[in-house]
């Protein structure tokens, strides 16, 4: 995939938080975050299995959009399985 995924999610004490996962080549991705209040990026954050599951949509969504491949949604279900509750991650 070309372009990294970006969403904003609000963590527990209220600030916005922007994630970015970052595609390289077809086999690894990257994953950071930053809080409003921060100046950099904070890189190799691990996700949490909602956080998966919305990569995946974000993804498949781009899918239907041709702006992404399907070898990259198999990808993402793979990844996301492996991170564990591969039920949660349809076929």
């Amino acid at each position: 995939m070309r372009r990294p995924v970006e969403w904003v999610e609000h963590d527990a004490e209220g600030w916005r938080v922007r994630i970015r996962v970052v595609f390289h080549g077809t086999h690894s991705i990257s994953w950071a975050r930053r809080r409003d209040d921060e100046e950099c990026w904070t890189h190799g954050v691990e996700p949490t299995l909602e956080q998966w599951d919305f990569l995946l949509r974000k993804v498949e969504d781009r899918y239907r959009r041709r702006a992404a491949s399907w070898e990259d949604v198999l990808r993402v279900r793979a990844w996301r399985r492996k991170a564990g509750g591969g039920a949660a991650a349809q076929d």
